[in-house]
């Protein structure tokens, strides 16, 4: 049997969800209980505030506060990367390289009603294997770097896993750098 928090989650996680108030009204503490940990696991509270704000008298108000803040936390932090995004492709532009935005960035300004509900970690940028040195060079000149590793793990990485991990030295945002789709 499906419980009611599974059942809420999967009702409003839909891209047109119907009336909630059964599924919200139906909930118990423990049910609210899962239910949170399931949006946490699955890093969706984003889209949870979206579906259950006008819900919000069926919420516990620690709940809806965190989900709120997550929501507004992720608009603000998309919006920076998708601005770094902007002024990543017009310094690759320069250089006549041209990346394909891979995964969430792609998906959040396109897919999603807004950037505020596609939680992500990092930016994927899909590059020619031999233009990833001058790509490399071009993030570097705006605070990029290698994070710390050993000569073994990068020669790994080139070979094995087609893509770089960059992290911005002030902000923290990381960039991955891929040359292959499929490692």
């Amino acid at each position: 049997m499906i419980s009611n928090a599974v059942r809420l989650i999967q009702t409003a996680l839909q891209a047109a969800p119907p009336d909630l108030t059964p599924l919200v009204a139906a909930m118990q503490p423990a049910d609210w209980a899962d239910f949170a940990a399931l949006v946490e696991y699955h890093e969706v509270a984003p889209l949870i505030w979206a579906s259950l704000r006008s819900y919000q008298r069926y919420l516990s108000p620690a709940y809806a506060l965190h989900w709120k803040e997550r929501y507004y936390l992720t608009a603000v932090r998309n919006d920076a990367r998708l601005s770094e995004l902007h002024a990543i492709c017009r310094d690759l532009a320069g250089q006549d390289i041209r990346p394909i935005v891979l995964k969430g960035m792609a998906l959040a300004p396109t897919v999603y009603a807004s950037i505020a509900l596609r939680a992500m970690g990092d930016t994927d940028l899909l590059v020619r294997r031999r233009d990833v040195a001058v790509a490399w060079a071009v993030l570097s000149a705006r605070g990029y770097l290698v994070p710390p590793a050993s000569a073994r793990y990068w020669h790994l990485q080139f070979r094995n896993a087609g893509e770089l991990r960059l992290i911005q030295r002030h902000t923290k945002a990381m960039v991955e750098l891929h040359w292959w789709l499929c490692a």
